[in-house]
């Protein structure tokens, strides 16, 4: 059976654009591993088209797995099949955030980033690559990250007003389709 202990970590994004701290349970310890390909490849299928779609007020996301935890600001969910775990936080930011130009925005982003992977803990890391975004015409960045721990995580930032958006993806194995349609599900809703 599937051991299901989950331990817990937060970091800080220490830089001025993100005020709070981000909740996120780690991997948990896995007993066994599928090994046939095509079976593996039929249930991440199916996963896929399984994801329920959460529309908060500001956007909608595809959240793969089980819901962990659900809270006004976070939704955290873990898909045992592909041993991934998913977060989408929501905070809000400084109005002076705003009248950063683009450049300033994206270097406050990275300096967020950074002090979070090199706290010490469970989420401790190298950035091994960065990548400005815009979506839907709002700066984003986004990142991959090798933690001390050996999993592999892909985070991305997305300022949209003063609503600062988090998203991130993490497992022990290599990062799966799965994890690049769930960024590609997260749609802005117009008011």
């Amino acid at each position: 059976m599937l051991n299901k202990t989950f331990r817990s970590f937060s970091f800080s994004l220490a830089a001025p654009v993100v005020a709070s701290t981000l909740l996120f349970s780690s991997l948990p310890s896995f007993a066994f591993g599928l090994s046939n390909n095509s079976m593996r490849s039929q249930q991440l299928l199916t996963q896929l088209t399984a994801n329920k779609t959460y529309t908060r007020e500001l956007y909608s996301i595809g959240m793969p797995g089980e819901i962990l935890e659900e809270t006004p600001e976070m939704l955290l969910s873990y898909n045992e099949a592909t041993e991934t775990v998913y977060i989408i936080l929501e905070t809000s930011v400084s109005s002076e955030i705003e009248s950063l130009n683009e450049q300033e925005l994206q270097d406050k982003m990275m300096a967020g980033f950074q002090s979070a992977f090199s706290s010490e803990g469970e989420t401790q890391g190298t950035i091994t690559q960065s990548k400005a975004l815009k979506y839907d015409k709002h700066p984003a960045l986004e990142v991959m990250v090798e933690h001390k721990d050996g999993t592999t995580g892909n985070y991305r930032m997305t300022l949209v007003g003063d609503r600062l958006f988090i998203l991130g993806a993490r497992t022990p194995k290599q990062l799966t389709l799965e994890s690049q349609e769930f960024f590609n599900s997260f749609l802005l809703r117009s008011n």
